[in-house]
């Protein structure tokens, strides 16, 4: 479900509910390429790129990269896709998406 708090002067037709913001989880990076910059070039993938959870020296530190991204909800959530990380090296890398309780991570459909 997509809330949107309106404004005084705000008409209920005007309002457009078709992106939403998500903390999404991407796994199965190398621990050298666990940074802010990797993460934000990853979540631009998915949709516009809001935060990056890194340390002040752009290190992300556990199993993922926390990114907040405002995604379009009118399109399928993608579960994972193949990334270039340096040079020719491709890896697959899996998305999580934060309290999304349901999630078919088969077809992508919530």
């Amino acid at each position: 479900m997509v809330l949107h708090r309106l404004g005084v002067n705000e008409c209920v037709s005007a309002v457009c509910c078709d992106k939403a913001y998500f903390w999404v989880q991407i796994s199965n990076l190398p621990s050298r390429h666990m940074t802010k910059e990797y993460g934000a070039l990853i979540g631009s993938t998915l949709g516009e790129v809001i935060l990056v959870d890194a340390s002040e020296s752009g290190r992300a530190w556990g199993s993922c990269v926390r990114v907040r991204v405002k995604i379009d909800i009118t399109k399928p959530l993608c579960w994972g896709r193949m990334v270039r990380l340096s040079g020719s090296y491709r890896r697959w890398v899996s998305f999580l998406y934060e309290r999304l309780l349901i999630y078919c991570y088969w077809c992508g459909e919530t």
